[in-house]
């Protein structure tokens, strides 16, 4: 039997070149992440917050903590090793941002 479509077969990730496209994907991948972490806000009891960055140099922010708190929250822990690059960069763009 051939199948008529593709189910739920994987699919190749790939950079969008073209600018429309790309913001487009950014909303509708945004959309799901804000709703994925809603859901894992509601299941688990967890505190979640989530920043996206776009290419477009726009912040998208979604969660219970200010972003203060967060960075407190993020300086004032213990990191594991290998760790301290990404939060070094997260950091930085965090507190380049405007409150």
């Amino acid at each position: 039997m051939i199948k008529k479509t593709k189910g739920r077969q994987k699919r190749e990730i790939k950079r969008i070149e073209y600018k429309k496209n790309c913001q487009i994907a950014l909303t509708k991948r945004k959309d799901g992440l804000l709703k994925k972490a809603n859901e894992i806000k509601s299941l688990c009891d967890a505190g979640v917050d989530l920043i996206i960055y776009s290419s477009s140099g726009k912040v998208y922010y979604y969660g219970d903590s200010s972003l203060k708190t967060i960075k407190m929250t993020l300086s004032n822990k213990q990191q594991p090793q290998g760790s301290n690059q990404f939060l070094g960069y997260i950091m930085e763009k965090m507190y380049r941002m405007d409150m």
